[in-house]
């Protein structure tokens, strides 16, 4: 399929109206939209339209999408089904509320009482991660999203590797943040569950102290 052009809000595809541009960054582009047929709000993902004709990008987002698929857990958005996409594309469920970096951007300060409680759940997400060989290789505080209603969710599985389709000697590219991410890393990027976490023991660190 092709990749969409880039949208704007009101736009319409596939019968659903773009209300918000979500994310716009090198490669992809996340928009909230509107399902017009049962008023449902979803999260779109999909390509920058440079790409076009970028098998290796398209391939990854749809990697990337049948992994989110498998992980069936309420600890993250969960894929939605697209009928009839005329575009390359995929739909997650959309959930109001805010990164905790942006709530911690916004000056809210976190009590231990609820850092631990975000653990438990941070946790909880990676574990299903874990328990499908999946490694997400960037946890941090962009990529936990709170709900508003209390949920935490991990999200963004672009750079996540399945350790089972992965083979001995197959490439792998640096991924994470450095401040995030484990020391050993930095001299050998073969990915491992300890990464995951000793970035989310950073991100409750990060909650706790604001550094």
């Amino acid at each position: 399929l092709p990749l969409p052009p880039r949208l704007k809000l009101g736009h319409q595809l596939d019968g659903l109206q773009v209300e918000e541009i979500l994310h716009d960054s090198r490669e992809t582009l996340l928009y909230r939209v509107r399902h017009e047929r049962n008023g449902q709000q979803l999260v779109l993902k999909t390509l920058q339209p440079v790409l076009e004709g970028d098998a290796a990008a398209s391939t990854a987002l749809l990697m990337e999408a049948w992994r989110a698929r498998r992980v069936v857990s309420p600890h993250f958005p969960q894929i939605v089904p697209a009928e009839d996409k005329s575009c390359l594309y995929y739909l997650m469920t959309w959930h109001a509320g805010a990164t905790l970096q942006a709530r911690l951007d916004a000056d809210q300060h976190f009590p231990v009482g609820e850092v631990v409680r975000l653990g438990i759940g941070l946790l909880k997400g990676i574990g299903a991660l874990h328990r499908l060989d999946i490694v997400h290789r960037d946890i941090k505080t962009d990529n936990v999203h709170l709900g508003q209603d209390g949920v935490l969710r991990i999200l963004d599985l672009g750079v996540a590797l399945s350790l089972a389709e992965h083979k001995p000697g197959d490439p792998v590219g640096q991924a994470g943040t450095p401040s995030f991410m484990a020391p050993e890393l930095f001299a050998d990027p073969s990915p491992a569950f300890g990464h995951d976490l000793y970035a989310a023991g950073v991100t409750l660190y990060h909650l706790l102290t604001r550094k």
